[in-house]
């Protein structure tokens, strides 16, 4: 099923599918039927990765399995496009001092009042390459960090305004999941669902209250 791996890059050749086993072709008949993947000239397109990854998902394939398929690139543009459909803004590779200390922030998720402050761990053998308990408190230590320094950053971060904001540190892996001092870790498949679900989660795992500050840029 190696075609599964062009696909979820975005197409399969008609002629790649021809020459294919039965497995795949029905595979791609029931992503038509789901509306996932359309015909192209040429063959066979699934622009939408986030549908693509659920759908492939309920067909009975493991996150495991379609991880093994993501590139370092792959994962951080899927992250992104999932933040993206919730109505986050995101700022790639953050990078702030504090108290003459350097920090940088993979991803920050903005959203009124959220800040989320988000670890990017792209480990292809969990079980071999676990989160270190040491990284995920280096990563409490840059929320909180970043939470004390917003007065600074309010402009930098585009925040103006907002009044006080909630920095909530997580984790996205490709397949690890779980909860270290109230910080989740959260496989990238399931992001949609914490998402979806932070809101009534909140007060449930760990964040920093902030204050920004009303400024405007001068021209």
């Amino acid at each position: 099923m190696e075609l599964v791996g062009k696909l979820i890059q975005g197409f399969i050749g008609e002629a790649e599918l021809r020459n294919s086993g039965e497995r795949m072709k029905e595979l791609v008949r029931f992503l038509l039927e789901k509306g996932v993947v359309y015909r192209e000239e040429g063959g066979f397109a699934a622009p939408d990765r986030i549908a693509l990854v659920e759908s492939l998902l309920a067909y009975g394939f493991t996150a495991e399995y379609l991880a093994s398929f993501f590139t370092w690139r792959d994962f951080e543009a899927f992250s992104d496009d999932v933040l993206f459909r919730h109505g986050y803004s995101s700022l790639r590779n953050f990078r702030f001092s504090r108290g003459g200390r350097r920090f940088e922030v993979d991803i920050l998720a903005l959203k009124k009042p959220l800040v989320l402050c988000v670890e990017c761990k792209h480990y292809k053998k969990p079980k071999t390459t676990m989160l270190s308990k040491q990284s995920i408190e280096r990563h409490i230590e840059r929320a909180k960090a970043l939470a004390e320094s917003m007065e600074s950053l309010t402009l930098s971060m585009g925040v103006s305004g907002w009044g006080r904001l909630k920095v909530v540190p997580f984790i996205i892996t490709l397949t690890q999941e779980g909860m270290y001092k109230e910080i989740p870790i959260i496989p990238v498949f399931k992001l949609n669902t914490f998402l979806l679900e932070l809101d009534q989660n909140i007060n449930s795992i760990c964040f920093f209250e902030a204050e920004a500050s009303s400024y405007r840029k001068i021209d």
